[in-house]
């Protein structure tokens, strides 16, 4: 029989094999979406009682994900070559830190006007704090586009999935407009009594190459895996390029 910890390597393996295929949901069927739920029940059985917060500090890389608001970001990859394509998005990352700090962070590149397509990083920023034993919550603080004034098309695609609608959203976009600003997101007094808590987030599952998360806002669930650090891949890099060590 298996140990567990076998049954969770079979698992994980499983469900990364599940999501492979499926352009991070962007062309996920309601059979291939079923099939991936019950493959993340079955990781996610294995979740310790009470979230570890210090296995969550690091970058994690979004591979799948069923979020209605950052779905048509996935899927703007995958439209047919006689479409325009407003632009390509790269790697979708969450970014924690120790000190109760989160960034979501996209890299894409804008394709408009055609063969002009401009490199980009677009970044929201919040805090997190625990709110049970494997949940926390969000509050939304400031919003960037680095050292690029995107499009509008480009900000369309983009300000939905990484902040609340409604006033904050505005806010966003008005961040989206001003290359190398940084506005904050904090509402006014008068709007703050009633969004004292911006957001949920269940971190179903947490080890230290794997996130499950499931969101009450947007409905969807999201599932990364732990991105090496420069540190990391450079001796990845340097140990392939040494080869096998001799045996003596």
């Amino acid at each position: 029989m298996s140990s567990r910890s076998e049954q969770l390597g079979i698992d994980k393996a499983y469900l990364l094999r599940r999501i492979a295929s499926l352009e991070r949901g962007a062309s996920a069927s309601p059979r291939d979406r079923r099939e991936v739920d019950e493959a993340q029940v079955l990781v996610e059985s294995h979740a310790a009682p009470t979230l570890d917060l210090h296995q969550l500090s690091g970058k994690w890389r979004m591979l799948y994900t069923t979020a209605r608001d950052v779905i048509p970001l996935v899927r703007a990859n995958t439209l047919p070559s006689f479409l325009p394509q407003p632009l390509r998005v790269g790697p979708i990352f969450q970014e924690f830190d120790d000190r109760g700090g989160v960034r979501n962070v996209i890299e894409a590149e804008a394709l408009l006007p055609p063969g002009r397509g401009t490199r980009l990083t677009f970044q929201v920023e919040a805090r997190y704090q625990r709110r049970g034993p494997r949940s926390l919550g969000l509050r939304f603080v400031a919003a960037g586009v680095p050292h690029l004034e995107p499009s509008a098309s480009l900000r369309a695609f983009l300000a939905p999935a990484l902040a609340p609608r409604g006033w904050w959203t505005h806010r966003l976009l008005l961040a989206a407009q001003q290359a190398h600003i940084r506005v904050p997101l904090v509402p006014p007094p008068i709007l703050d009594a009633f969004s004292a808590q911006q957001g949920e987030y269940l971190l179903s599952y947490l080890d230290d190459t794997m996130l499950i998360g499931r969101t009450k806002a947007g409905g969807g669930t999201f599932i990364f895996s732990r991105e090496p650090d420069i540190g990391d891949r450079l001796l990845e890099q340097e140990s392939r390029s040494l080869g096998p060590i001799s045996q003596r």
